[in-house]
């Protein structure tokens, strides 16, 4: 059975502007700003309208209810017992008003007290009494000192703020934070809360990881009383006495946050990602995070630093350390953190180092993160070549894609021991260029047969990219050979017409020990020689054309013919001159002039037989006859056998051998039980390879 492992869940989100204006960005400190202070387009900014939808614990299928206490008279406040209503002291509410909440309305009798000094002092409550009692289900208990010490650490939970401020229909807007940072999940990626005038005194709840009610964790003001900003908790030393000098005996029941149970913790976020990234691709790798409770899993979280609404988000399982992005915004920054969950919930986004100010452009400086940029992508192609003696030339196909700032190629060669598959190499060259092409020189002493492995790659300011390989086995060549032939057209203007026939390329299936293979031009050399001047001109052509044109004139009592010479040239030296001898142009033109090489290839081998014979395993022997070599034309110094597998199925490479030339046998073991091709080549180092001889045969099962 083949057993798969499922890739990790990916997300794409990408919210509107103004839900993401603060988004990812912010800190609890400016989630619960001054709520007189913050300008904001909504009542709890990115909150909703809790008649719209069910408020729900995040991550949980728990409802909660305890907003429906809050309500409106004059100004924002919620109910804490029957007729009883805690309000801001600088927004306090006004005797003969109405206080209506989900639970009913009362008209408010008296103020019972105000705890606010000149300023807002240190305590920013007031208390109102209610005519007549409104029936509520419940009353939360009020926290004592709210959560401890909640700026950096990792206190688990999620707080409910409640806000009226500018609602023109009555009804409140809720939205969650938590108790310490911003986290990913609330509001969706949105930007956290806001406040705007009216929301104070709107009442936050805080709710334990498991617990299916809040308490009363305080309420908003004016200042950033307490340790979380624009956030009046219920101070032991300030608040507490205050209430109960105004409240009777029993109207509230207290808690603490230590008899809500043990202190819940998430697990710190990654301190610092590994980051690496390549074209339109970045992976992110993190060691484990270690927490009590364990950690059940991950999310590594990628944001366009210049655009944050471009984020993307991939959950792992608590054994996968590794998230891979792809189809990114070609050049775009971006910065990257990783959260990990427990069963009390997910680390806090990491800006808590950030001062707690909220970065002026979303391009600032991320805390306990990562950035990348891009690498340049593998280059498309590459090609290596031994084009003369220890001359290694390569070349770069770059990426077609529009990647910037690729200034520099990196070229590494290494030299193999043996062969290149048993991973042993020694470093011969590694160098940088400026151009996607250059030479890497190699030791002209160089065994026959050595292998290579070549490595390139591009470099941009961002960094490198991946490598390409491309395999060389060092094979030095003889000198090119001339073109078999070369004509020469006299023109009827006194011009000359030059055309030759390539020679054709060498059959190389393999490293030869007898024969050594003649290298491609690179260019071809034309000159014209006149008897008692020498050189007269000469041109140098590029390899894929075969003609060239001169422009002679009559040289009156000069000699009246010429010679003309096509060399063909490469790194490994010039081939022996194609020569014609012509007139001098003159009119009326005379006929062209065509002379051939001398010696030409050999004739190709004759009589190839091959025997059908059973058994793998089995001797089988292929013979042939050799033709008579005419005047200039060349003998046989060796022969090339190769036989192929004709077999699709087959993995097996050709068999290849060398026989002397006074040998026109080879004899072999059948490979495979196939149809396979036996190919003769005459070769002769001074004229070339002949046409092949070419016969098949079957080697059948027994």
């Amino acid at each position: 059975m083949r057993h798969m492992r499922m890739p990790p869940r990916r997300t794409r989100r990408r919210s509107t502007p103004a839900a993401i204006a603060a988004g990812i960005l912010l800190t609890a400190t400016t989630v619960l700003a001054a709520m007189i202070a913050a300008p904001a387009a909504e009542a709890i900014g990115n909150g909703f309208d809790p008649h719209t939808a069910q408020v729900v614990v995040p991550g949980t299928s728990t409802v909660v209810t305890e907003w429906k206490l809050a309500g409106q008279g004059f100004a924002q406040g919620v109910q804490i017992a029957p007729q009883w209503i805690l309000a801001s002291g600088h927004a306090a509410p006004q005797a003969g008003g109405t206080f209506t909440d989900e639970y009913g309305s009362a008209k408010i009798d008296r103020i019972a007290g105000n705890c606010l000094g000149g300023g807002h002092g240190l305590c920013d409550v007031s208390v109102a009494h209610l005519a007549t009692p409104i029936p509520a289900p419940a009353f939360p208990p009020l926290l004592l000192d709210g959560v401890p010490n909640p700026q950096g650490s990792t206190i688990a939970g999620d707080t409910l703020a409640v806000g009226n401020g500018g609602s023109t229909t009555g009804r409140p807007t809720v939205g969650w934070t938590q108790p310490t940072r911003y986290n990913l999940d609330l509001s969706v990626l949105q930007s956290g809360l806001s406040s705007i005038n009216g929301d104070s005194g709107g009442p936050s709840f805080y709710y334990y990881p498991g617990h299916s009610t809040g308490v009363l964790q305080g309420i908003a003001t004016a200042s950033a009383y307490g340790i979380v900003g624009g956030l009046q908790q219920f101070s032991a030393d300030t608040v507490k006495p205050f209430l109960d000098g105004v409240l009777p005996p029993g109207t509230v029941t207290w808690t603490t946050f230590g008899q809500l149970g043990p202190t819940p913790l998430v697990p710190e976020p990654v301190a610092q990602p590994t980051v690496t990234s390549n074209y339109r691709s970045i992976t992110v790798s993190w060691p484990a995070v270690t927490a009590t409770p364990p950690v059940t899993g991950y999310r590594a979280v990628l944001v366009n630093t210049g655009d944050v609404r471009d984020t993307t988000v991939i959950a792992t399982d608590a054994n996968t350390h590794t998230a891979v992005f792809d189809g990114l915004t070609l050049g775009a920054p971006y910065g990257v953190f990783v959260l990990a969950a427990n069963a009390n919930g997910e680390s806090k986004v990491p800006w808590a180092t950030m001062g707690g100010v909220p970065p002026a452009t979303p391009a600032a400086t991320w805390s306990t993160t990562a950035a990348a940029s891009f690498q340049p992508p593998r280059p498309k192609g590459g090609a290596v070549s031994l084009d003369g003696p220890g001359q290694l030339n390569f070349t770069v196909t770059p990426t077609d894609v529009p990647i910037p700032g690729v200034t520099k190629y990196e070229v590494l060669v290494d030299q193999c021991a043996g062969s290149c598959g048993l991973g042993q190499f020694t470093q011969v060259s590694d160098q940088i260029y400026t151009n996607p092409s250059g030479t890497v020189w190699l030791p002209t002493s160089t065994p026959l047969g050595t292998q290579f492995q070549t490595q390139i790659r591009e470099i941009n300011s961002s960094g490198k990219s991946p490598w390409i390989y491309r395999p060389l086995t060092y094979v030095p060549k003889d000198r090119p050979l001339a073109p078999t032939a070369v004509t020469v057209t006299p023109q009827a203007d006194g011009g000359t017409k030059v055309s030759w026939t390539p020679a054709a390329a060498d059959p190389q299936p393999a490293v030869l020990t007898g024969y050594k293979p003649h290298a491609q031009p690179i260019s071809y050399v034309v000159e014209v020689n006149i008897p008692g001047q020498g050189t007269v001109t000469a041109d140098i052509v590029d390899p894929s054309q075969t003609t060239d044109t001169f422009n002679i004139a009559d040289l009156g009592g000069a000699p009246s013919t010429y010679t003309l010479d096509v060399e063909a040239l490469s790194g490994w030296g010039y081939s022996l001159p194609a020569s014609v001898t012509a007139p001098m142009g003159v009119l009326p033109a005379p006929p062209p002039v065509t002379a051939t090489r001398t010696p030409a290839a050999p004739p190709a081998p004759a009589n190839l037989t091959v025997p059908t014979v059973s058994g793998v395993g089995a001797t089988n022997t292929v013979t042939w006859t050799q033709p008579a070599s005419g005047p200039g034309v060349a003998s046989v110094d060796e022969y090339l056998i190769t036989l192929e597998i004709q077999d699709p199925e087959s993995t097996l490479l050709p068999i290849v051998a060398e026989v002397p030339a006074n040998q026109l046998s080879y004899t072999y073991q059948n490979p495979y039980p196939s149809f396979y091709k036996v190919t003769v080549y005459g070769l002769s180092q001074q004229a070339g390879a002949s046409v092949p001889a070419i016969a098949t045969g079957t080697i059948a099962n027994p």
